[in-house]
């Protein structure tokens, strides 16, 4: 009986011994999975910007051409992060910079309506001097600031004032910031 025992113990601990093993890589891979996903959305919260451009680079290049299709001739200084909106004011169509909770809203009409910063002071309401094939009817902007006032607001607003508009294809600071956010996105 013994001799049964013995092979069949050693069976046991080998199987144990093996399971024991999978246990510990299981763990350890989750360690290592929880590491790159903190490590990851460090880098996310350090790069929003990036991130942010790079996405709407990306929903450009399926076909959602309107929003961002005019863009500052230089990158806004202090701008965290950018993304698109519905239209907050008549038609159009509406970007937003974020600066923390404080965002400007540029919103791009082919006429101003009789609300264009919709009941907001407004920053800028002009006629655009530069137009582009992928949204031809925006003819006008209407630029006014929204959310709590950032530390800079007075540096934002002098920006935002004078700003000139180019398509997005010709500026490098876009095209820039969207592959070093593409850079970013992978994991």
């Amino acid at each position: 009986m013994k001799r049964v025992l013995i092979p069949v113990a050693v069976v046991f601990v080998v199987l144990l011994g093996m399971i024991a093993v999978g246990v510990v890589g299981q763990i350890r891979a989750a360690r290592r999975e929880a590491a790159q996903d903190a490590a990851y959305e460090r880098i996310a919260a350090a790069h929003q910007l990036e991130l942010s451009v790079a996405s709407i680079a990306g929903a450009r290049r399926t076909g959602q051409v309107s929003h961002f299709a005019l863009v500052p001739s230089v990158v806004p200084p202090g701008v965290v992060r950018m993304d698109p909106s519905v239209a907050l004011a008549d038609d159009g169509v509406t970007d937003l910079y974020a600066y923390g909770d404080m965002k400007v809203v540029v919103n791009f009409t082919g006429v101003p309506g009789p609300q264009p910063c919709a009941g907001n002071p407004c920053l800028r309401d002009t006629a655009l001097t530069v137009g582009t094939s992928d949204a031809s009817g925006l003819r006008h902007v209407a630029i006014w600031v929204v959310g709590p006032a950032s530390p800079d607001v007075e540096a934002v607003k002098r920006f935002w004032v004078s700003a000139s508009f180019v398509r997005v294809a010709d500026a490098a600071w876009f095209t820039e910031l969207a592959a070093q956010g593409d850079i970013y996105a992978r994991r």
